[in-house]
C-alpha cells in the first residue's frame, strides 16, 4: 500500500509507522488516561506544556506555530495521578468491581458507558483487553433514550462503562427508558 501511495507522485510527505516502532512506546503511556470532552468533533488540538492541551472545532493556523485565539479555543487538563490516595465508596468499589469483570461473556449484554459525562445505555458488541465495543442509544431527555438512524457503535475503555443493565422499556413510539433499579445505579455514579 505505501509503494503504491508513493507511485502516485503525491508531492504530500509519507510516512510508514510500523507496529514494532509502536509497540515500544506503549509502556510509556498511562493506562487511565482521560477523555477530552467532544473528541469526535475536533478539528485541531495544540500543546505547549505538560498535561494541557487547547483544542477547537475548526482549524487555524494564522498565528503558526503558536496558537491563536480564532474560534474560542477550549482549555483540556489532564489529570495525572497523585502520590495520596483517597478513600472509595462502596458505588466506587461497586464500579471497579463490575469493570475488573469485564470479558467475552458481556457480548450481547446491556451496559451504560460514560462518555462527556453523560450516561448512555447500550448493547455490548465486542470486548477486548482495555476496551469495550458498544452500540449506544442516544439521549432525548433524564433517563430517556432513542436508537439514532445510523447506528452508533465505538470502543469505550473499560473505566468508561457503568454497570451491566436490563433491557430499557419502550415508552411511547419511538424513545425508552432505563428501569427504575437500573437508572439508581447510574445516579449513584453520575450527576445526571
Amino acid at each position: 500500500m505505501m509503494s503504491a501511495l508513493e507511485n502516485t507522485g503525491t508531492k504530500i510527505k509519507l510516512f510508514l509507522i510500523t507496529e514494532a516502532v509502536v509497540e515500544p512506546i506503549q509502556k510509556y503511556l498511562p493506562l487511565n488516561l482521560d477523555t477530552v470532552p467532544q473528541t469526535m468533533k475536533l478539528h485541531q488540538v495544540f500543546t505547549n506544556r505538560k498535561f494541557a492541551v487547547q483544542v477547537r472545532v475548526l482549524s487555524c493556523f494564522c498565528q503558526k506555530p503558536d496558537m491563536c485565539s480564532c474560534f474560542t479555543p477550549t482549555p483540556f487538563t489532564f489529570t495525572h495521578e497523585a502520590s495520596t490516595a483517597s478513600p472509595t465508596t462502596s458505588t466506587e468499589n461497586s464500579v471497579d468491581t463490575f469493570q475488573k469483570s469485564i470479558d467475552n461473556q458481556l457480548v450481547g449484554k446491556w451496559c451504560v458507558v460514560l462518555y462527556d459525562d453523560i450516561p448512555y445505555p447500550g448493547v455490548v458488541q465486542n470486548v477486548d483487553d482495555d476496551d469495550v465495543e458498544v452500540q449506544v442509544m442516544h439521549k432525548i431527555g433524564n433517563n430517556r433514550y432513542f436508537w439514532p438512524m445510523i447506528p452508533d457503535i465505538l470502543w469505550y475503555n473499560h473505566s468508561q462503562i457503568i454497570c451491566e443493565i436490563s433491557e430499557p422499556t419502550k415508552v411511547g413510539s419511538r424513545h425508552y427508558q432505563l428501569s427504575k433499579s437500573d437508572w439508581d445505579k447510574v445516579v449513584k455514579v453520575v450527576d445526571v
